[in-house]
């Protein structure tokens, strides 16, 4: 791999057998798409900088942790899918100033105020996606296993008159419909974590578009309805 310069996209996914063998990782700095989802990783260390990385797929690796110096070895990533792991902690990818989209659906993130404040050192993400962590339990009708899109070519024909494909190890979009018949139901101390949720996110970045497969509507911030009223009775706003 040291050779191939030109290499424009390496594609390592679903390998056979039970750990993938990442000795390889540190001769392939040259590329700029990295696919590894779907094997269970011996470990994800690199030691040298990717400086034409752009999009990281790590999903489903049964990542625990990311390495600390992560967003300054690939700080030019644009893309990171990192859902259905088990990371605790975003602050390893502080240094990507150029991160467009993240998922990290499927983890185990649970501060809230910590994620966001890592999260504020993206100007220009503009997609995110946090469901099936423990900071948005209850937040949306829609779990994991029925919206995991794992092989392309299963969707394709679904999708085709929509004229969207879903990418492989991504969670489908949800309809705003539904998810507002959904929301309408949730007890008051779910509504309350959501709409903190959402205004901690919104606030701390204003580029953001999607938030959780919905697009994002930033009346949130001002909607002064019973969520509202209950938030300034608690002192929360």
């Amino acid at each position: 791999l040291w050779k191939t310069k030109h290499l424009d996209s390496l594609s390592l996914r679903e390998q056979v057998g039970s750990t993938l063998d990442m000795a390889f990782l540190n001769q392939a700095f040259e590329v700029r798409k990295l696919f590894l989802s779907g094997n269970l990783l011996t470990s994800f260390d690199p030691v040298v900088d990717f400086l034409n990385l752009q999009y990281l797929e790590i999903a489903n690796c049964g990542l625990a942790n990311l390495p600390a110096d992560m967003g300054v070895l690939m700080r030019n990533l644009r893309v990171v899918n990192a859902n259905l792991n088990a990371i605790k902690d975003l602050k390893p990818l502080i240094g990507m100033g150029r991160l467009k989209r993240l998922s990290v659906a499927g983890n185990r993130l649970q501060r809230l105020r910590r994620t966001a404040s890592v999260l504020s050192y993206f100007p220009t993400l503009s997609q995110l996606d946090l469901r099936d962590n423990p900071l948005t339990v209850g937040f949306y009708f829609n779990i994991t296993s029925t919206n995991l899109v794992v092989h392309k070519s299963l969707e394709k024909q679904a999708n085709k008159e929509e004229g969207e494909e879903p990418e492989p190890f991504m969670l489908r979009n949800l309809d705003a419909s539904q998810d507002a018949k959904y929301h309408a139901r949730l007890d008051m101390g779910t509504k309350l974590r959501r709409r903190a949720y959402e205004m901690l996110l919104l606030n701390g970045n204003r580029r953001l578009k999607k938030l959780d497969g919905l697009d994002v509507d930033r009346e949130v911030l001002v909607k002064q309805d019973s969520v509202w009223a209950e938030m300034l009775k608690l002192g929360l706003v």
